[in-house]
């Protein structure tokens, strides 16, 4: 207003209006598309770092447990158990021996009766004797020989007051028993009553009967 210097130009009237450009809808995409993949890849190695540790510690608590039931085999079911003599290596007592082998000598008297050779070879030794007081002695394959031919039937077969004794080597049992037997033999009928003994040893396929001595006198 002074000197008539122009301070600043003067609006034209006539200029064309410029407005500041606005982002498209592609290019809002475009910026939105690499975040999103950023964030997909984070939620990818966040789940499997999880995963590497759950299998971590499922590794290690396994390996506890195993570590655990190796230093105390008493608590696993498939360890043996000292009190429970089926899974024992213990030898058995003279009591068990002597029931055991009262249990056999009842089989082989009911093997005489029903004619049960099968069983008479098994538990009868391959050097078996049977000796009474009246001079009758007979080989195991005698006795069998007189079964195969009907020369020799047992009607019954029964013993009482039986007593087992057996050794300190485990292996060899005396059975003595009073009994009384009715039967044929070679046609002859028979009804005796008399005292025997019967000698069981351990063989390798288990407890035979190897000697038999009776008195009728």
């Amino acid at each position: 207003m002074q000197d008539g210097t122009v301070l600043s130009a003067l609006p034209d009237p006539n200029a064309t209006l410029r407005l500041g450009s606005r982002p498209t809808q592609s290019e809002t995409s475009q910026a939105k598309v690499p975040i999103a993949i950023i964030i997909a890849a984070a939620a990818g190695v966040l789940f499997l770092a999880v995963l590497i540790v759950l299998v971590a510690v499922v590794v290690y608590v396994k390996s506890s447990n195993q570590s655990v039931t190796a230093a105390n085999p008493s608590t696993s079911p498939a360890v043996n158990r000292s009190d429970d003599r089926g899974w024992t290596n213990a030898e058995p007592t003279k009591d068990e021996l002597s029931k055991q082998i009262e249990q056999i000598n009842d089989e082989i008297a009911s093997a005489l009766v029903q004619v049960d050779l099968n069983t008479l070879d098994r538990l009868l030794a391959d050097d078996y004797v049977y000796e009474n007081d009246l001079g009758t002695r007979l080989s195991k394959q005698q006795i069998l020989t007189l079964f195969r031919t009907g020369s020799l039937r047992y009607d019954y077969v029964t013993s009482t007051a039986s007593r087992v004794v057996v050794d300190n080597t485990l292996s060899k049992g005396v059975l003595t028993s009073q009994a009384q037997s009715k039967g044929r033999l070679q046609g002859q009928p028979f009804n005796d009553k008399y005292t025997y003994t019967n000698t069981y040893e351990k063989r390798g396929s288990g407890w035979q009967l190897v000697s038999g001595r009776a008195w009728y006198r």
